[in-house]
């Protein structure tokens, strides 16, 4: 359920966003591979040019393509500005890259900051002007400890459909607690710690829930792991996307030893939590709901593009479209499987969201005899408080096995919201970690019921 609009799904890291076709901007997250000498000091004054804020300098050297993509000197400052918001101050170069790419120079520049790694790209023209630039964060090595007592281990999980996902399991060494938790994704290809910009929350929770006596499996969504995760894309379901992965996992667990296993899903991985706990047949003992709702993808969806598009000049056309799509996905229930396959819904087959939409997750909740716990962040603006938070309860605060938390402050991640990007997705660019009210509450909950 992460913001779908075509200008936040590049905010979100799940894709790329290019300017012009020359100054490319990808929050994608990055691996740090090994890295040789750069062979040529240009590389080294270019980067600095921009970590020293002589934005005129380096605009100055940049060919008059790569100048008309950037707009000004001031666009530039802000571009940076954006990027390097929230992951501290610049420390070192940890090395360079340069390679020859279609007649042109490419170089990469490893930007170590006190709190995560900017990684820049650029290319140059025979006579060293800048062409293109790059921006994306790696993982600088040892910035991010595994907490001491805490093992990872390497596990796969297997729904026998041939995608096997790589996962890990989170485990304390000095408890033997035999309860663990699955970790359920949200929507999108997301990686095994829910990489979104600079920030983890899957694996704070993992490390979190780990500390507290809780192992946690968390592994790459199949989307991730496999771009075409199904072996018919246009009659896919979110099962085959989410819910099948999520079983496996479950009964995995159980398969280990663990005598307790609950899901922990966050915003679609919430939404789906009763259907997987319903889909385990028993083998799953309760679940916990972070930012899930109850209402439908498509409800979700235009919402949040609306929230994009209404103060734009054309909101009318937007309204429109969004209305349009809205009418589609009513129109599934009483189409053939073959028009659903054939329809396209907010740029998604009318299949996959007709095998989501009709999930009554609420319905679900309430014929469930586990123990439910609902989490919520008041500044959330992917799932909103007043809308998808409230009617979980209006739907079930009469029943004795759910429970319902909301947290002033936090956002989509569980993670304080400030700063100057305050209610935009470029509030993810400020590094920071999961609440540590939200994990002890989790924790509580699971090792409680």
């Amino acid at each position: 359920m992460d913001l779908l609009s075509k200008r936040n799904l590049a905010i979100l890291g799940a894709c790329t966003v290019i300017i012009a076709a020359i100054l490319v901007a990808s929050y994608m997250m990055e691996s740090r591979p090994d890295m040789g000498d750069g062979d040529d000091d240009i590389v080294t004054d270019t980067v600095m040019m921009l970590e020293n804020g002589e934005f005129q300098t380096f605009y100055d050297g940049c060919a008059p393509n790569m100048q008309t993509a950037v707009g000004d000197v001031d666009g530039l400052s802000v571009i940076w500005d954006q990027y390097t918001y929230g992951i501290g101050t610049f420390e070192t170069i940890e090395g360079t890259e340069t390679w020859q790419s279609r007649g042109e120079t490419m170089s990469q520049a490893y930007c170590r900051h006190s709190e995560w790694g900017l990684l820049l790209t650029i290319s140059f023209s025979d006579d060293d002007s800048i062409t293109s630039l790059n921006i994306s964060y790696y993982e600088p090595e040892g910035l991010d400890k595994l907490p001491e007592g805490l093992t990872e281990t390497d596990v796969t999980v297997d729904a026998g459909a041939g995608f096997p996902l790589p996962g890990t399991l989170t485990s304390s060494e000095t408890s033997s607690n035999d309860i663990a938790a699955v970790i359920v994704h949200g929507s999108g290809p997301n990686d095994r710690d829910g990489t979104v910009m600079v920030n983890k929350p899957y694996r704070d929770i993992s490390r979190g829930l780990a500390l507290k006596g809780i192992d946690v499996l968390a592994y790459d969504k199949r989307t991730f792991a496999y771009p075409q995760f199904s072996d018919n894309p246009a009659y896919a379901t979110v099962d085959d996307e989410t819910v099948d992965d999520a079983v496996a996992a479950v009964r995995m667990l159980k398969e280990m030893g663990y005598s307790e296993v609950y899901i922990v899903g966050h915003s679609m991985g919430g939404m789906l939590a009763p259907y997987i706990v319903q889909r385990c047949e028993g083998d799953c003992d309760g679940f916990v709901s972070l930012a899930g709702s109850p209402r439908t993808i498509t409800d979700i969806l235009a919402d949040q593009i609306w929230a994009q598009c209404r103060d734009l000049p054309d909101a009318e056309r937007y309204r429109a479209y969004i209305k349009g799509e809205l009418a589609k996905a009513d129109a599934l229930a009483d189409m053939t499987d073959v028009e659903r396959a054939t329809t396209m819904v907010f740029g998604q087959s009318g299949y996959y969201i007709w095998s989501i939409n009709s999930i009554d997750s609420a319905s679900i909740a309430g014929s469930l005899s586990v123990p439910m716990l609902f989490l919520q962040g008041s500044t959330d603006i992917q799932v909103l408080a007043d809308v998808d938070y409230v009617r979980w309860i209006g739907a079930l605060s009469d029943d004795p096995a759910a429970e319902f938390a909301l947290y002033d402050g936090l956002n989509h991640l569980f993670m304080e919201s400030d700063g100057p990007y305050m209610g935009t997705a470029l509030e993810y660019s400020k590094r920071g970690h999961v609440d540590q009210a939200v994990i002890d509450d989790m924790a509580e909950f699971i090792m409680g019921s």
